[in-house]
């Protein structure tokens, strides 16, 4: 986990905190108690604020150094409180509730609320040239103090004035160094001087690799400016950000990815990357995308269990969906719980029902994922499993309907006919493993789906005989397909070459 205001070596994986611009500007009135109740609702991991003073030296959150035109330091904390801020939606945000009758909060009033909740916060005092910076610094620091905030709360300001203050006045707040250059250098001096806990690159497109080593090996956290892109949540992660600000950390939360490495290949790129599933684990998948995404179909492909191939894991697919990244398809390559080779050999028979019923919502976070990629045709997409993929595949099906086109391949119609392989059971024992997924398996789920169906099978299959591939064809709903090849379990070149032709009919491609 993440040690607050403390650098460290930064994990493989970890996610940066999502710090929720004025709260959550997205969905509430910026800078309202509303936005900063919503933020820590929806699982932002610090708040952000913005303080100025008013003619009777109150401290109130609001971004402007204005209110409606007139400056906020000639105006009184009545004058203030006066002002409906729930009642104007901030520009360009359309989703913005409106809450008429929500007031301009003062600071007090935020430091009490995060003491109660145990929030954490990064708090900007604005330059304003009529107020003095010691003076900001100490009414802060006095109202940190009260509400025992020293540990939870971060500064930052364009106005170094005020954060050397703060340095003074309480060496436990956090500083963060707020600087719009565009040049690592151009922060290198004011670093130096107040020796800041993070930087935070307004300018956020201008963080690479080099700045993030740099800043890291000199103990210093990295946080972008404020995005709401989630390919830009996509690229800081990559990088190895400390923190992403965003008016939208519900969003940010959900996203949830993380990209280990990119690759080229001819009209594709392939993106491996890792992201979070519902059991609060990472999942490891291939991306498989144009280089120009246009509003194309989707594909989730879920690999065979082969422990003897080398492609018993989420690479099976791989070229499959090169191919069709060529004709404008988006496709995610999950990695399974049967990835390992001794993975069968290993496992606890007693939890097959347990692990059967995961590993079908780790399949529907892949899902999930994958459609939250931006550029993806929602009406357009496609399951293609092999084996056990398959097999999941029909069990997902019962139930989604976000998906209407299903490919596949040598899947057996009931779980017991893999799970028992290899044990001798007779009895009782047998009738109750048999019982123990009967209501799961795939011949009864898929008899629920919708959609459109192709079966392919292997007339020389030593685990799918013809009567049982007969079997689950037969319980699909139409329209359906069904094709055999002269070829074991793992089929053949020509199996491909008829699925890529099936997909691209179904997904109406070019």
């Amino acid at each position: 986990m993440r040690c607050w205001l403390l650098f460290f070596a930064v994990p493989l994986f970890a996610e940066p905190l999502v710090i929720g611009h004025r709260g959550c500007r997205a969905l509430r009135p910026e800078n309202t108690m509303p936005a900063f109740k919503h933020a820590l609702a929806v699982g932002a991991d610090v708040l952000e604020l913005d303080v100025v003073v008013t003619k009777d030296n109150e401290l109130v959150v609001h971004h402007d150094l204005a209110l409606e035109k007139k400056p906020v330091r000639q105006m009184t904390l009545r004058e203030v409180l006066a002002f409906d801020r729930g009642g104007t939606r901030s520009a360009g945000f359309s989703r913005q509730q409106s809450m008429p009758g929500v007031k301009i909060p003062k600071l007090e009033e935020v430091f009490a609320f995060a003491r109660e909740r145990q929030a954490r916060l990064m708090v900007e005092t604005k330059v304003d040239p009529a107020v003095d910076a010691d003076w900001f610094a100490g009414a802060v620091d006095k109202l940190i103090r009260k509400y025992e905030l020293s540990g939870r709360v971060l500064l930052q300001s364009f106005d170094h004035r005020t954060l050397h203050a703060m340095r003074r006045l309480n060496p436990a707040v956090g500083l963060v160094l707020l600087n719009p250059a565009k040049r690592l250098d151009d922060y290198i001096g004011p670093a130096k001087e107040l020796g800041p806990k993070a930087i935070q690159f307004v300018n956020f497109r201008v963080i690479d690799a080099s700045i993030v080593d740099a800043l890291h090996g000199a103990g210093i956290q990295v946080f972008s400016g404020t995005t709401d892109d989630p390919e830009e949540w996509l690229k800081l992660r990559t990088l190895g950000v400390d923190g992403i600000l965003t008016d939208d950390p519900e969003a940010l939360k959900a996203s949830r990815a993380r990209i280990v490495m990119t690759e080229t290949r001819g009209g594709a790129v392939i993106e491996d990357l890792v992201y979070r599933n519902s059991f609060n684990e990472y999942d490891q998948a291939y991306r498989v995308c144009p280089v120009r995404k246009a509003n194309g179909p989707a594909a989730l492909y879920v690999h065979w269990l082969e422990p003897r191939s080398p492609t018993s894991n989420r690479s099976q697919f791989l070229h499959e969906a090169v191919t069709l990244a060529g004709k404008g398809v988006c496709s995610l390559l999950m990695a399974t719980m049967w990835q390992g080779p001794d993975w069968f050999r290993q496992r606890d028979p007693a939890k097959d029902r347990v692990a059967t019923e995961r590993q079908g919502r780790r399949i529907k976070d892949a899902l999930d994922y994958l459609l939250e990629t931006p550029g993806i045709d929602k009406s357009r997409v496609a399951y293609v499993g092999h084996d056990f993929g398959g097999m999941f595949g029909a069990m997902l099906a019962a139930t989604e309907r976000r998906v209407g086109v299903w490919a596949f391949q040598a899947g057996t119609p009931r779980w017991h006919e893999w799970y028992l392989l290899g044990r001798k059971l007779e009895g009782a024992e047998r009738e109750k493993v048999v019982a123990e997924l009967a209501d799961r398996d795939p011949m009864k789920a898929v008899a629920s789906a919708k959609g459109s169906f192709y079966f392919q099978f292997g007339t020389h299959d030593e685990f799918v005989p013809r009567e049982r591939a007969e079997e689950f064809f037969k319980a699909a709903p139409e329209p359906k397909k069904m094709q055999l090849y002269e070829a074991g379990h793992g089929l053949n070149a020509q199996s491909v070459t008829d699925r890529l032709a099936w997909l691209s009919a179904q997904l109406g491609l070019r």
